[in-house]
């Protein structure tokens, strides 16, 4: 009779415990599990230790609340006709309790962001001289950041910074007229 009550003690113990460790899931520090019950969404849960009803509820992605860059290359011609090339830095994030947009969204973030900033971009910049761009490109950053805050916030992302990292130019004659001999761009037929 014990020889019963042993073995049918460590069936339900491995029983509970098969039990427990498909029931028991671990969610990372700045995530989101986003839960389905039966195909269909049922809750998005923080980072921690949770529990799901084992044969009905399963995990279906997580979503990373961390800080993403991306660059943009972006060309405008200023007011005086010299064309420019940009390099944006954008610094975005996923807004707390929009994960459930941004998992099951599929839109590319970055495709979102680049339209976004291309059409800031074409309106702000004809309307500028190159000296002013050069010496307000906070400014015109500070716009860039606004526009792209407020496009992207339906899609469930937030903007934390917006940079201009780079502003290339070239003048009339096809060369950096503020470029003196030594800061002179070198041209391919020149390394050769």
């Amino acid at each position: 009779m014990t020889y019963y009550v042993i073995s049918a003690s460590i069936a339900a113990a491995l029983l509970v415990g098969v039990t427990l460790q498909a029931a028991l899931f671990m969610v990372r520090p700045r995530t989101t599990a986003i839960l389905c019950r039966r195909g269909h969404f049922a809750r998005q849960v923080g980072s921690g230790l949770h529990i799901k009803l084992p044969s009905i509820e399963r995990v279906v992605g997580t979503v990373a609340h961390d800080a993403r860059r991306i660059d943009v290359t972006l060309t405008a011609q200023t007011i005086d006709p010299i064309e420019i090339r940009l390099v944006v830095a954008v610094e975005y994030f996923v807004l707390e309790g929009r994960a459930h947009d941004v998992f099951f969204d599929g839109s590319d973030v970055s495709s979102q962001m680049y339209s976004a900033l291309r059409l800031v971009v074409r309106d702000r910049i004809p309307e500028l001289k190159l000296a002013t761009l050069l010496a307000d490109n906070e400014q015109v950053a500070a716009d860039l950041q606004e526009q792209l805050a407020h496009g992207l916030r339906g899609l469930g992302y937030g903007v934390r910074t917006v940079a201009i990292v780079n502003v290339d130019f070239e003048g009339e004659e096809g060369t950096n007229p503020e470029a003196t001999f030594d800061q002179r761009p070198v041209s391919r037929s020149e390394c050769r």
